[in-house]
């Protein structure tokens, strides 16, 4: 077994327990139960996400991944900084606390900037990362502005609540994401926030007997909790009242570079279940011819892909139907692989060429070469 898979592994059982365990915590507070099942299950939760973020960095390493770097950081910190409000009771900042509000401000940062670069390309991944960088901004903003006094008493549950709810809805995120891949990628990502914002909201009222008290005593959060509804809306709004994109989100695009005549390309694609037959063209688990694409790139199209999948890519320049070689197996007609991947004596194996196509929005580019 690989790092990876061994990485993987710990990485879901850490969060099905987070995820399990959290819902014990939220139960024992809008039901009568006693509080040491809150507090249990609130260690067990917190646990969890130390594995989660801690599996979650070596894997978008291993398997670059800038998106869901990013995210691991904004999972953490709300985890983190829960916890440290549960635990912290004199209400009094240490240098844990500035260093996490720090972290998250870069990271929100980078999400912001990485989502702008990004839009012309992946649009629903572009406004995941606005809603998560606008959120993070804001809730950073009220995080550290509670922290310059004292923070006690209601309102320092108030924002354990908010934190630890929201390393909750990030949980539920990546279950939803990973096991429902036939919604909407914004469906996915977003669809959480929206089922779980109004417990917060519910829990928060309880707290103070009265809503009005909620928004007073926490603008920023108040604030962030709007931003976050309004700008949801709108992205599901649009995404659900557009078939075309839709179906556009199932549909996955091989975009080819480096090919004189897109007619010649020749696109396969591996599953998971399919390691042993990559990169052998005969043995593929779907395959498709490439087509003229915008800016002189050619495109292969896929229907029906989810999950990890890895590409192999040739240009049949003489049209035989398959990749021609030398002496010692080189190729004599370009040829590549998804992510880039190299291998030093021949093909690269299957997980190196893995592509996670939630992730990247269905859009998977590869350059081909001698």
């Amino acid at each position: 077994m690989s790092l990876y898979a061994v990485l993987l592994t710990v990485h879901i059982i850490a969060g099905f327990s987070s995820l399990l365990s959290s819902f014990v915590a939220i139960g024992s507070k809008v039901w009568p139960i006693a509080h040491r099942w809150h507090r249990w299950s609130g260690k067990v939760f917190f646990a969890g996400m130390v594995v989660v973020f801690l599996t979650a960095l070596p894997m978008a390493i291993l398997r670059p991944n800038l998106f869901l770097f990013l995210i691991a950081f904004f999972s953490f910190y709300l985890a983190f900084a829960g916890w440290r409000i549960a635990r912290n009771r004199t209400g009094l900042a240490q240098w844990p606390d500035w260093a996490a509000v720090g972290v998250m401000s870069v990271t929100a940062v980078a999400m912001l900037v990485i989502g702008l670069l990004s839009f012309t390309r992946s649009s629903s991944a572009a406004i995941v990362l606005f809603v998560f960088a606008a959120l993070g901004a804001l809730l950073t903003a009220g995080h550290a502005s509670a922290l310059r006094g004292e923070l006690r008493g209601a309102e320092r549950i108030g924002l354990h609540i908010s934190m630890m709810m929201g390393a909750t809805i990030s949980t539920l995120t990546a279950f939803v994401v990973v096991n429902a891949a036939f919604l909407p990628t914004v469906l996915a990502w977003l669809g959480p926030t929206f089922l779980l914002t109004p417990v917060i909201v519910m829990m928060r009222v309880r707290l103070r007997r009265s809503p009005k008290k909620i928004l007073a005593a926490s603008p920023g959060a108040a604030v962030g909790l709007f931003v976050m509804l309004g700008a949801g809306a709108l992205s599901l709004s649009s995404l659900m009242t557009s078939p075309a994109h839709a179906a556009q989100e199932q549909q996955t695009s091989v975009i080819v570079q480096g090919a004189e005549d897109a007619s010649q390309v020749r696109c396969a694609a591996y599953d998971k279940a399919n390691t042993e037959g990559f990169p052998k063209a005969d043995q593929s688990s779907a395959s498709a011819n490439g087509e003229p694409g915008d800016g002189g790139v050619a495109v292969c199209k896929f229907d029906g892909l989810e999950g990890v999948w890895a590409f192999a890519i040739f240009v049949d320049e003489n049209g035989n139907g398959k990749l021609d070689t030398a002496a010692f197996g080189r190729p004599v007609e370009p040829y590549g692989f998804s992510n880039g991947a190299q291998g030093r004596f021949g093909p690269p194996p299957w997980t190196k060429a893995a592509v996670d196509l939630q992730a990247v929005d269905h859009q998977v580019p590869v350059t081909v070469s001698k």
